[in-house]
């Protein structure tokens, strides 16, 4: 809640939707599903809106390429071992930021595709190399640990 009653320079309401699910296929092969949601009411300041791109949502955008009052976003990932401490993954996700002047249209959803390279350091930190891209786009991402 950000309010400029309470010394803010905005009035406006931010809603956060974060639901995850890790399914295990077989060992270590694992499914990992997002569903992230962002919804704004009022305005928002444009360093303050719905994002998408970057290294953890819609990968294969360039972070904020794409900005409005709120955003969806289904990410999917298939986690599985290559060798030693090295692991793979695969991923494809499906987005769109939209707003009262300019409604969710599905027509405009945007979608990425790619791969990246994880490794292991101790139980559960990553070091990770991601690539990619969409209609139109594409972008490397290092980073650490999973995406979500």
């Amino acid at each position: 809640f950000y309010s400029q009653a309470l010394g803010g320079d905005y009035d406006y309401l931010l809603w956060v939707f974060d639901a995850r699910q890790y399914i295990r296929l077989y060992k270590e092969h694992v499914l990992a599903l997002q569903l992230l949601s962002e919804f704004r009411t009022g305005a928002p300041p444009f360093s303050s809106m719905a994002e998408l791109g970057g290294p953890n949502t819609m990968r294969g955008y360039f972070r904020g390429r794409y900005r409005d009052n709120s955003m969806i976003a289904l990410q999917s990932e298939y986690r599985f071992p290559i060798y030693w401490r090295f692991s793979g993954a695969l991923f494809a996700n499906v987005a769109e930021t939209y707003s009262q002047e300019a409604p969710f249209q599905a027509g405009l959803i945007r979608w990425t595709l790619g791969a990246g390279v994880r490794l292991r350091f101790g139980s559960r930190t990553y070091m990770r190399v991601d690539g990619g891209g969409g209609k139109k786009t594409g972008a490397v991402i290092f980073g650490g640990g999973q995406a979500y």
